[in-house]
């Protein structure tokens, strides 16, 4: 009875004063959401600006680079080549190391991809030589349409090959996980070993004089 008669002397809050709070609510709530959707907008459009600009920059160096067909011709045998020996030299090596780190039907995969790549470089240093122009836009009547057409099969396929080749490696990556994680047990457990070992003789090495 006593909490009935104090819930009977609060007043209760006014009708308009609650709608005013209610619009003041949402009056900043709405004022909130147009400041953020206006700085959004502005950070997107700067953003799109700045995209632009860079997709015009690497269109302009990229024409420029195509035009000057000493360093695209230099940098794709760079890549091509130097990525097709190390396959070669790389797959002799897992030959020497087959037992202990690979399988043989590994060492085969891998044989047979740098086989692939190296002949895919050959054929298109062959095939590049022996276009007269470098150009992005091809007509199929041109006389070095076919080398053309060839050459661009061997970069692709020495391309996937480097892919595939380095896709090879993830049993290896793997093994390598699993010995790091057994070295690192075994150097916590010879570790916990030798702290134990040394807090015994520091211990007995105090209890002896008083014995």
């Amino acid at each position: 009875m006593q909490e009935l008669s104090f819930s009977q002397k609060v007043p209760a809050i006014q009708q308009k004063r609650t709608v005013a709070f209610l619009n003041q609510f949402v009056v900043h709530t709405v004022q909130f959401l147009n400041r953020f959707s206006t700085v959004c907008e502005e950070k997107l459009a700067d953003l799109s600006l700045r995209i632009q600009q860079i997709e015009t920059t690497l269109n302009i160096l990229d024409a420029k680079g195509l035009n000057v067909t000493v360093v695209h011709d230099a940098g794709a045998l760079l890549a091509f080549v130097c990525g097709s020996i190390y396959t070669l030299l790389q797959s002799i090596i897992f030959y020497e190391s087959c037992p202990q780190w690979n399988s043989l039907w590994m060492c085969h995969i891998r044989m047979i991809i740098s086989a692939v790549c190296c002949a895919a470089v050959v054929l298109m240093i062959v095939c590049a030589s022996l276009v007269s122009t470098t150009k992005l836009e091809w007509d199929p009547s041109e006389k070095d349409y076919v080398y053309h057409v060839v050459s661009a099969i061997c970069e692709w396929t020495v391309a996937f090959s480097f892919i595939f080749y380095f896709l090879t490696f993830i049993q290896d990556f793997q093994l390598s996980k699993v010995l790091l994680l057994r070295g690192l047990h075994a150097i916590m457990y010879s570790s916990s070993k030798w702290i134990q070992k040394t807090l015994v003789l520091k211990f007995c090495h105090r209890i002896s004089p008083c014995s």
